[in-house]
């Protein structure tokens, strides 16, 4: 939003232009894409591959919450809204859903992950992501 009003536009638009730019998987959208990929993993025992499919650098299959740009290690964030969380849906018997289960499982084995904890696994992304890149601008 800052970007948009420094050119002095309307400051409507400079609204819409600071919504937008959360829009999309990278950013404010990355919840959905989150919750997309608890989905795709389906349950406890796909771990496993997922974390494989995310090591793959051929693969364009991604693991979301893991490899954020500003927190390398973790996301202070994180701690508090986990309690939070688990809190609320204690106190709306959602306890036993069936992604969050997966979350769950998901961060543990993610955080016992050599390739996860090294930064490896967001160099993966990166490169991948620097690779299609490439490729697209060939194509065109």
């Amino acid at each position: 939003m800052r970007t948009a009003g420094s050119s002095q536009a309307n400051p409507f638009a400079c609204i819409a232009a600071g919504v937008s730019s959360l829009w999309g998987p990278a950013h404010g959208g990355a919840n959905e894409a989150c919750l997309r990929m608890l989905l795709d993993i389906g349950s406890v025992e796909n771990i496993p591959a997922a974390l494989a499919r995310a090591k793959d650098r051929n693969d364009p299959w991604r693991l979301f919450g893991f490899g954020h740009r500003v927190y390398k290690s973790h996301d202070p964030r994180a701690v508090v809204m986990k309690g939070v969380t688990r809190e609320l849906l204690a106190h709306l018997g959602c306890s036993d859903d069936p992604a969050l289960k997966v979350a769950v499982a998901l961060e543990e084995a993610a955080t016992k992950d050599e390739c996860v904890l090294s930064g490896c696994l967001f160099r993966v992304s990166r490169r991948c992501a620097a690779e299609r890149k490439k490729i697209k601008g060939k194509n065109n």
